[in-house]
């Protein structure tokens, strides 16, 4: 674990950047997408340090946040973009109502912040993707999210092998063996780790990179370290619903077997350890936080049911009444800041309008993630179609057809060179050929020998002979055939026209 003197002055450096960066941006008059892009990417790098912070005069200050609202500040104008998001108003006025009735009312407000910011990010992120390709959305969302997923397989291969304590922050699980990567805790690490990874998994099933396989798998094995049942079943889940998604059943088949078997051999090598026990230890989990803190945090409900605790005031509230729900890091007790549920810590500290709190988050969730699992399915499709229409496979198309012209239009459109439409420009050329051999052919018979008595003949006997020669080099039977067509219609005794008078 870092100093704490280092710890403030990365803090400080990165706060200073952010600032700087968007008052330049602003300075030059960049546009709005450029400006979100720079503000998505920083924030994509400070994600898994979302708790990194120091707090000067009792003001906890993080990069990310301070990122995140500087940049509303420099850039006034994106204010504007939530007139277009009704609902995000009228969450914020139900938070700004709930904290005034708080008993900690100003420690309420002044997390209002940090639990709105999700709406925020979403706002801002609507403005970046909304004018962009679906290809443009899919590289950009690489782009962002490549940065969490390098750090937290870094972060958390480090704590596994080398130094359980290899972190920003202190964690108390370290004993337990429970990783938190560059997270806080176990439980973020779990969630967020878990969502990268069914994002690369999604990718690889898709597009069959060997490099986003590599991420899926490393990020798994590190989410597995966490220690969350949660993870363990979600992924599952998730893995099964992604497989039973895809329409590529021979890549479905190869990565459940690989899958299964690196699973195999994780457990087998680490089943011993405690981090393993606990995971398939569900029972002793589940009855200690029932009993510890889902009967508490139901009773403060059932207490504050109308207009909540507060926003962001859990752990002052329980310490005030003293409710048992405690740990130990230090060998000092300390109060928990949550009551191991996101539902059960909104309904406590937002009260009945917490129902539209909850509601609003997954929708944002499966709006975002949908988002993202559409443009992945839709690129992919994308990409297959454009295969399907490529210059070799329409070409075949045409000669199936028989549409010969629509082979010579294709090829002299794209102009597209290369050993797959070697074959299909002899056609085109032979084609060309056969229409030359039947215009020498009728101009002969026409008795038009200006440059001679035998020209015409002598061009059409040579337009002939290209087509024959080129039966003769072509590979496949198919083209034979063709090139056998084209050299009987080339010597067809066609009527003369016109009729000579």
């Amino acid at each position: 674990m870092i100093s704490p003197l280092l710890r403030a002055l990365i803090v400080i450096v990165l706060c200073i950047s952010s600032l700087l960066l968007f008052i330049y941006l602003r300075s030059v008059h960049a546009s709005k997408v450029k400006r979100a892009s720079a503000m998505l990417i920083l924030l994509s790098i400070y994600f898994p340090f979302t708790d990194l912070s120091f707090t000067p005069f009792d003001i906890r200050i993080t990069p990310f946040d301070f990122t995140l609202w500087s940049f509303l500040l420099v850039n006034l104008d994106f204010i504007k973009e939530f007139k277009n998001y009704k609902l995000l108003n009228l969450i914020l006025i139900m938070m700004v109502f709930t904290s005034l009735l708080s008993e900690f009312p100003m420690d309420s407000l002044f997390a209002i912040p940090k639990n709105f910011r999700v709406f925020v990010l979403f706002v801002v992120a609507m403005v970046y993707f909304k004018n962009q390709s679906l290809h443009g959305q899919l590289r950009s969302i690489m782009k962002i999210i490549k940065w969490p997923a390098i750090c937290a397989i870094i972060f958390g291969l480090i704590q596994i092998f080398i130094d359980s304590s290899f972190s920003f922050f202190y964690s108390q699980w370290n004993k337990e063996a429970r990783i938190s990567s560059c997270f806080m805790d176990p439980q973020i690490a779990a969630c967020c780790i878990s969502i990268l990874a069914v994002f690369y998994l999604n990718l690889f099933l898709c597009f069959q990179k060997f490099e986003y396989l590599t991420f899926f798998l490393l990020l798994t094995f590190v989410g597995l370290f966490t220690g969350s049942k949660v993870f363990l079943i979600g992924m599952v889940c998730a893995i099964l619903l992604s497989l039973l998604n895809n329409k590529n059943r021979r890549n479905v088949l190869l990565f459940t077997i690989l899958s299964v078997f690196l699973f195999v051999l994780t457990f087998n090598g680490f089943k011993d350890t405690l981090i393993f026990q606990r995971l398939i230890d569900f029972e002793s989990s589940y009855e200690g936080r029932q009993e510890l803190y889902w009967l508490g945090a139901i009773d403060i409900f059932t207490n504050n049911w109308f207009s909540g605790i507060g926003v962001g005031v859990f752990q002052q509230y329980i310490e005030k009444y003293n409710y048992p729900m405690t740990h130990y890091i230090n060998n000092e007790m300390v109060y928990a800041f949550q009551p191991e549920s996101g539902y059960l810590l909104w309904l406590d500290e937002y009260g009945i309008f917490s129902i539209l709190y909850i509601l609003a988050i997954i929708f944002l969730l499966f709006m975002n993630l949908g988002m993202i699992f559409y443009t992945i399915d839709t690129v992919y499709e994308e990409i297959i179609w454009d295969e399907k229409l490529s210059v070799p496979n329409t070409c075949e198309w045409d000669m199936a057809d028989g549409n010969y012209l629509g082979i010579y239009n294709t090829l002299w459109l794209y102009r597209e060179t290369g050993e797959e439409t070697h074959r299909f420009w002899r056609i085109t050329y032979a084609y060309e050929d056969m229409f030359d051999c039947i215009t020498y052919r009728q101009a002969a018979k026409l008795g038009l020998d200006e440059q001679g008595t035998d020209y015409y003949a002598k061009l059409a006997e040579a337009a002939l002979a290209r087509i024959n020669e080129a039966k003769a080099e072509a590979e496949f039977e198919q083209d034979k055939l063709v090139l056998e067509f084209f050299a009987t219609e080339a010597v067809e005794d066609f009527p003369i026209w016109p009729q000579n008078k």
